[in-house]
């Protein structure tokens, strides 16, 4: 049985269900997929567009408790727009980075494993310029560069 909960910050305009469906007083909105393949739809106040949001957060927001505020959503079975409340979870960005890796979502064609450890332990712990680590490992200084900044979530330093 679908259960359903205020969408939060929109008690009284919408809803959200456990198995990823948004509904207003006018009924299950519409989504849309966006290319990336998560799905959002646009929340409005008073008839105007307020706020696109984006399902699986209302989804998270509603049913899975957060133990942090800077926690992102993972969609366990890696399909996007399953926003299903038992298919989703809070993580850091590290750990839902992690998770999209070994789903082979995230370089896994250009950064196996072993590599991924030896970037940064050359990085780390030799104190090897992105340039050197990415000469001595036959690739682009800015792929090193993207898996050691904290936005790609594989090194936060």
């Amino acid at each position: 049985m679908e259960t359903w909960k205020p969408v939060v910050g929109w008690e009284g305009l919408y809803e959200v269900s456990d198995q990823g469906q948004v509904r207003s007083r006018r009924g299950v909105r519409k989504t849309s997929r966006m290319p990336n393949g998560y799905e959002r739809l646009t929340l409005r106040r008073s008839g105007k567009p307020h706020v696109t949001g984006l399902v699986h957060r209302l989804v998270a927001e509603a049913f899975i408790p957060r133990s942090a505020p800077d926690l992102e959503v993972n969609h366990k079975n890696n399909v996007r727009h399953d926003n299903r409340a038992t298919n989703l979870e809070w993580v850091t960005r590290k750990q839902n980075n992690l998770h999209a890796w070994k789903q082979g979502r995230l370089y896994q064609q250009k950064v196996t494993p072993d590599k991924l450890e030896q970037i940064i332990h050359l990085y780390t712990v030799v104190g090897l310029t992105q340039k050197d680590v990415a000469i001595q490992l036959g690739i682009s200084q800015s792929l090193v560069s993207h898996l050691l900044r904290s936005r790609a979530g594989i090194y936060h330093g």
